[in-house]
């Protein structure tokens, strides 16, 4: 029988180890992780396109790739990019970052190759993870990408290959039976850089920190609504909002599949032949998988979860999708600067109609505030800027302490 306790360590066998003192109480999302991945090793983690890999599949290639960045130089505190599409690759990568210590800079796959080579150098990323794929990114901005002590290329299951980059079926040989390094965080270290959208200017690098990505996915699992036993589709680009909801899910014990992107069609199919129990979407997904359900009259009665958000929904589709699917819809409320869960609308709330245009109650990590222009507080129904105060918002902007200090007032 598997023992956990606040100052248990474990082994890589998942049984318990005598305690180490409390100073090795750890509660970082790596540890969570670590100790899903030991827990649930036998059950399975991922799906895509026909291939399943379990916990312990997760655990065993995250530990190579771990090995493989740490021979090449690759240390705590290094910032690595991913240019990866949606792939068992990037998950892979995302738990071999988290295991050593190093600092994720996950890059949309819809951005353009000037962004991506703005974000990879601004970053100061020493490692970057590319899909064969991106080789226009990489032959437009050739400069960008040499200047990475460390280049690996993921191959997209064919024969393409990306010039100066090593292969990463090597990099995963490379790192053996070795378990990854394993190194000693504190709260304020930089765990990830995730990069704005740019809209007044170039987009800026927003540091989280481990202890604040602690207490993030303790909302995540809080509110999320995700269960041991869901089986997501992840439609949406991992290195947005829903790396966040898979690594809540691989912390709960779920199994997650993963699709390329978003196709009512395909979904719809999914849903009905696969068990889907929990959809990430936003709310222009909804209505195309509304349509399409319409179209093909499918049986969606597997779905029990729906959180959405990114953009506000349209009340009287809302409606029709409550009438269609049921309470199943979860709605969040956040930004780059403070991940997902600032708010939260859950199920029961949205079967009131005073609340269907609203984007829920701040959680109970959040402080939120509407200000004016000069700063104070807005009267009720004044238009204002949202204010967030929480243990996740932005450690700072990277390499920008003048919009650092812009960014934040009282907290």
């Amino acid at each position: 029988m598997e023992v956990s306790g606040p100052a248990l360590g474990h082994s890589r066998s998942g049984t318990a180890e005598e305690p180490s003192g409390p100073e090795q109480t750890t509660a970082f999302p790596r540890d969570m992780l670590a100790r899903s991945l030991r827990r649930h090793r036998e059950r399975v983690a991922l799906r895509f396109e026909g291939r399943e890999l379990s916990y312990a599949d997760l655990d065993r290639l995250s530990d190579q790739l771990a090995v493989g960045l740490a021979k090449r130089g690759v240390a705590q505190g290094d910032r690595v990019a991913l240019l990866l599409k949606n792939a068992p690759e990037f998950v892979v990568a995302h738990l071999a970052i988290a295991k050593m210590g190093a600092v994720r800079v996950p890059l949309n796959e819809m951005l353009s190759a000037s962004e991506v080579a703005y974000m990879i150098a601004h970053s100061g990323a020493k490692a970057v993870l590319a899909h064969a794929g991106f080789s226009d990114h990489v032959s437009a901005e050739p400069d960008v990408f040499a200047a990475r002590p460390v280049r690996i290329c993921v191959n997209d299951q064919t024969e393409r290959s990306l010039p100066g980059f090593e292969a990463y079926a090597d990099v995963l040989a490379s790192g053996g039976d070795a378990a990854a390094p394993e190194p000693r965080l504190t709260g304020s270290d930089a765990a990830m850089i995730l990069y704005t959208g740019g809209t007044t200017g170039r987009s800026k690098g927003v540091v989280h920190t481990q202890g604040g990505l602690s207490v993030n996915l303790m909302a995540h699992l809080m509110y999320s609504e995700i269960r041991e036993d869901d089986l997501l589709c992840l439609c949406t680009p991992l290195p947005h909002a829903a790396h966040l909801i898979l690594e809540t899910a691989l912390v709960r014990g779920a199994c997650i599949e993963i699709t390329a992107g978003f196709d009512p069609e395909d979904l719809c199919q999914r849903i009905s032949a696969h068990g889907i129990t929990y959809l990430f979407l936003v709310p222009t997904m909804i209505y195309r998988l509304l349509d399409q359900k319409a179209a093909m009259d499918a049986d969606l009665s597997n779905l029990r979860t729906i959180l959405y958000g990114a953009f506000p929904i349209s009340k009287a589709r809302l409606a029709e999708a409550i009438d269609t699917l049921g309470p199943v819809f979860v709605q969040l409320y956040g930004l780059t600067e403070a991940p997902d869960f600032v708010a939260a609308l859950p199920r029961r709330d949205h079967l009131v109609d005073d609340y269907q245009s609203a984007c829920g109650r701040p959680t109970v990590f959040c402080d939120v505030a509407i200000l004016n222009p000069s700063r104070g507080p807005c009267a009720a129904g004044e238009v204002g800027e949202v204010a967030v105060r929480a243990p996740y918002t932005l450690a700072r902007y990277h390499d920008d302490p003048e919009r650092t200090a812009e960014a934040y007032h009282q907290g």
